[in-house]
């Protein structure tokens, strides 16, 4: 039992050194971000002749909501005769695919697409679009994103400022963030990508990662990159790898935003994030080998895809270690009440200033949440969040990087959205 004891010791500081670190990081990082990333360049803009020709992608499965997305895209303050309006309808329910059948009669404009099977899910459905797709350049949106007239003008003009970029990432302004602990915890998930790191790669490291909707990406580098990747469950993150790898630049622009919305329920919630995880995990063991060996790829690209690629770690630790520390309790407590409670006691305080000491990540949801204006109310719900619905979403998130290290498959189940 002594030996046991020792073990388990031993894991504990171990886990705990790492956390600490990887929390000291996070901290930094976010200091970092918050003094020297304010700031917004927007590109010149750009006279309707100095326009590329532009086809909107618009993915959706029994989602009514893809409609609204289509109507805000309709009202792009952008050339008719250059915008193309493609609708790639996965549906399977009649009520709903009717619906938008009535929708794309009266508009003309939106051209509907759907395909015989679902292989690939989203990055299948995009593979299809793009065999209709006549633009110079490809506007990703999912089903809930809502942007404003203005904003493909002024995305495409950072594309057209610099030729050489691959894709240009907007960011996500979260509209439904204050509906619930659940949407307030997503929010500050989202947040910390578009108001932290992003910006930090870019200015930095002169890159950044795609999100998976509201980017513009040339048309001839996806050409060039043999379309989306199928056998993943997070496309966006794939696609970049394979962008680094080859020598393609990205760019974020922090200054151009859309609205869209977070899931609205703790299951959808974590269904999320167990598949992020999943796909993360999945994509750093398939594409890390050859980003690092690429002599394509900067320095900054590499770091970039290092500190995504690890991102769910303060998570999977923390789980670790805290199930480590309940089980450590259970065995020293089994035989001798006395020993139990003491070990019970030790155990919790013990798990507690774990979590406390883990709260680097927290500080830079904290952070970016200010940043996107929800105020110390919003700070305050974001912490019962983090320690309520977000010890449970532990569990969710190591679950699917588990399953994403053994090759275990896991579905994909797109979250409820409403639109507004």
């Amino acid at each position: 039992m002594h030996l046991m004891n020792e073990i388990f010791d031993g894991l504990t500081a171990f886990l705990f050194s790492l956390i600490s670190v990887i929390s000291v990081i996070y901290f930094i990082t976010t200091l970092i971000s918050v003094l020297t990333c304010r700031r917004k360049d927007p590109a010149p803009a750009v006279t309707d002749e100095q326009l590329p020709t532009v086809t909107v992608q618009i993915t959706s499965r029994n989602e009514l909501v893809a409609l609204d997305c289509a109507r805000c895209c309709m009202a792009f303050d952008y050339p008719q005769d250059k915008l193309q309006i493609l609708l790639g309808d996965d549906s399977n329910n009649p009520n709903v695919m009717q619906e938008i059948d009535h929708f794309a009669e009266h508009n003309p404009r939106v051209k509907v697409l759907r395909r015989t099977n679902r292989i690939g899910f989203k990055s299948g459905n995009l593979n299809h679009v793009n065999e209709h797709t006549t633009g110079e350049y490809i506007l990703v949106m999912d089903s809930d994103f809502l942007p404003e007239p203005d904003f493909l003008r002024r995305l495409v003009a950072h594309a057209v400022a610099d030729p050489g970029l691959a894709a240009v990432q907007a960011r996500w302004n979260i509209t439904d963030v204050h509906e619930s602990l659940t949407t307030l915890l997503g929010s500050g998930i989202i947040n910390v990508t578009h108001f932290i790191m992003l910006p930090l790669f870019n200015r930095f490291m002169k890159t950044c990662f795609l999100c998976g909707s509201a980017m513009l990406i040339k048309r001839q580098a996806m050409v060039e990159m043999n379309g989306w990747e199928t056998s993943t469950m997070i496309e966006d993150v794939d696609l970049s790898f394979r962008f680094f790898t080859n020598g393609y630049r990205l760019a974020y622009c922090p200054d151009v935003s859309c609205d869209c919305e977070v899931p609205h329920t703790a299951h959808d919630l974590f269904r999320q994030q167990k598949r992020w995880a999943y796909g993360v995990v999945e994509t750093a063991i398939k594409r890390s080998a050859a980003l690092y060996r690429s002599r394509k790829a900067t320095v900054g690209n590499k770091i970039a895809a290092t500190v995504v690629s690890s991102g769910y770690a303060v998570s999977f630790l923390v789980f670790i270690s805290t199930m480590l520390g309940f089980f450590h309790m259970f065995l020293l407590g089994a035989g001798d009440m006395n020993a139990s409670l003491q070990t019970s006691v030790e155990g919790t305080m013990g798990n507690l200033w774990r979590i406390v000491i883990s709260c680097g990540a927290l500080v830079a949801t904290i952070c970016a949440g200010f940043s996107s204006g929800f105020g110390k109310r919003g700070a305050l719900k974001l912490i019962i969040a983090s320690y309520t619905v977000g010890f449970i979403m532990l569990f969710h998130v190591s679950n699917g990087i588990f399953r994403a290290v053994l090759h275990l498959p896991i579905d994909w189940v797109p979250p409820e959205k409403r639109g507004r």
